[in-house]
């Protein structure tokens, strides 16, 4: 979506997050905004959600507004109405960049409501897609409580004992069509957020969500020359909804997809507080570049660690995670351990699930944080 905004507007625009200048179909990015490193107007701090007129340090106009919920900053441009005090030199400069804010107003207003006509047509296809998702659902859902019903029929006093008495074929048969269905299951909730706080919230046994994740994953992994393992004891179980399964579903894919041959992916699970639960995957692989480290949550952006590691992916997979995540009171974090220059090192992602007013609430924040959590 990000791309398509960037493209339609005639001004040179950036997003905090990411040093990429892009320029627009009218005006260019001018040389001092390319040779500028510390490029303030990208800064967060900037954050408007209406059109605001600001002025960098080296003394060019920049606006910050926001279309849909993209943060955009129109930089590199001469308000000179707005910004009388710009140094000659730079006037001069940003001679073909003049712009006003009556101009620049239409321009965002214009793009904000062809973004939004584009966003219902995206919406009305989503829920035909939806239809036909629903009964792909319900049919691996019929297809899986088949296969409990053949597990069912082996001697054994609990599930687990009967599904280890099972034969292979038949196991590997139940844990693929399990992945299916959380798979579809993530789908659902990537097509209507509003699916990730669907149902009644049950208390939840994390460990034990995150531990059949970890055996759904381990053919995969073992395919990839990747060790997949639990590590810590948790018994607390938070109230969490059905969807809560798309996160360790998310993350554990996501540490395994990425992760380097021979090496190791660790799931910790242990108790907190009293009734709260910290989560934290950790692998191996291509780190995720300081300045894209708050974006890597937002629809559709893959890092461009993760596009030049994997081919596969649709930068969906993590904001679904945090959508969900969200949707439970909590925020997933990522954090690196390696030298500053590495391109590779130990990638983790975490947070901490708890129940309402039990004082273990989770991250604030996704992203950005500096040190792998222990």
């Amino acid at each position: 979506m990000l791309e398509i905004i960037q493209s339609l507007l005639p001004f040179p625009s950036g997003v905090p997050g990411s040093a990429e200048l892009r320029a627009g179909w009218r005006h260019s990015v001018p040389l001092s905004c390319r040779k500028c490193r510390d490029r303030p107007c990208l800064s967060t701090e900037h954050a408007a959600d209406h059109l605001s007129h600001r002025v960098c340090p080296r003394g060019a106009s920049f606006y910050s507004t926001q279309i849909g919920s993209t943060d955009v900053r129109l930089i590199g441009l001469l308000d000179a109405e707005l910004n009388a005090d710009c140094p000659k030199g730079l006037r001069r400069a940003l001679r073909d960049n003049r712009v006003n804010v009556a101009d620049v107003q239409q321009a965002v207003t214009d793009l904000q409501e062809r973004m939004g006509a584009l966003d219902r047509a995206v919406s009305h296809d989503v829920r035909e897609a939806l239809a036909g998702l629903h009964d792909v659902k319900t049919a691996t859902n019929v297809v899986y409580r088949c296969m409990e019903e053949v597990v069912a029929s082996y001697d054994g006093t609990t599930d687990v004992e009967k599904i280890e008495r099972a034969d292979v074929s038949i196991r590997g048969l139940l844990e693929s069509i399990a992945l299916l269905k959380s798979r579809l299951d993530s789908a659902s909730i990537a097509a209507n957020p509003a699916a990730a706080a669907y149902g009644q919230q049950r208390n939840t046994p994390v460990y034990r969500v995150f531990h059949r994740m970890v055996k759904l994953f381990a053919p995969l992994a073992r395919d990839k020359g990747v060790r997949i393992a639990m590590s810590g004891a948790s018994y607390n179980a938070p109230p969490a909804y059905a969807s809560f399964e798309t996160v360790a579903l998310v993350l554990i894919d996501n540490a395994v997809k990425y992760a380097l041959r021979n090496t190791d992916v660790v799931v910790l699970v242990r108790d907190e507080h009293p009734a709260s639960v910290r989560v934290c995957i950790t692998s191996v692989g291509p780190l995720v570049p300081e300045a894209e480290t708050d974006r890597i949550f937002e629809r559709g952006y893959r890092g461009t660690s993760a596009t030049g590691y994997a081919a596969s992916g649709s930068g969906i997979g993590l904001h679904t995670a945090a959508v969900v995540a969200r949707a439970h009171g909590f925020d997933i974090r990522y954090a690196a351990r390696a030298p500053a220059t590495a391109e590779v090192g130990e990638n983790a992602f975490f947070f901490v699930i708890a129940a309402p007013g039990s004082g273990g609430a989770g991250a604030t924040t996704t992203g950005g944080a500096s040190s792998v959590p222990s």
